[in-house]
């Protein structure tokens, strides 16, 4: 899989947004970039909730990684250390995820990169740990 051409920037990433699950969390004391990852990151994670498994079933077969004979405390060991650790997966994620972002949340996404990088690959962990079970599928 070549993840250098998969990045494809739709002119605003707009007609995006109103696939993005509606999630009902209280921003009113976040932090600016706390309040892009629940408004944000969060949907588009959610949204792709079955693509990110996929990805992950797919480079776990690449890199023949013995995942389905591990116990659960170990899958979410080796989910960790491979978001991680493996460049290429991680940055495959956050550009996967900013595709879906609008002009605006690029825009901010630009002055917090760092951050938000972070933190997707933190939301990305946890949401792959907490069904670690349905990857062995």
């Amino acid at each position: 899989m070549d993840f250098n051409n998969i990045l494809v920037m739709i002119d605003s990433g707009d007609e995006y947004k109103p696939m993005r699950p509606l999630l009902e969390i209280d921003n009113s004391q976040s932090s600016d970039v706390e309040s892009f990852q629940n408004s944000t990151l969060r949907p588009i994670l959610k949204m792709q909730n079955e693509a990110i498994i996929h990805v992950f079933r797919s480079h776990l077969a690449k890199k023949k990684l013995p995942y389905k004979e591990l116990k659960i405390e170990k899958k979410k060991l080796l989910i960790h250390e491979q978001l991680k650790s493996d460049r290429s997966l991680k940055q495959f994620y956050i550009k996967s995820t900013l595709t879906l972002f609008t002009v605006q949340e690029h825009e901010f996404y630009a002055n917090h990169k760092s951050e938000i990088n972070k933190r997707i690959t933190t939301l990305l962990i946890e949401r792959l740990s907490s069904q670690a079970e349905k990857i062995s599928l």
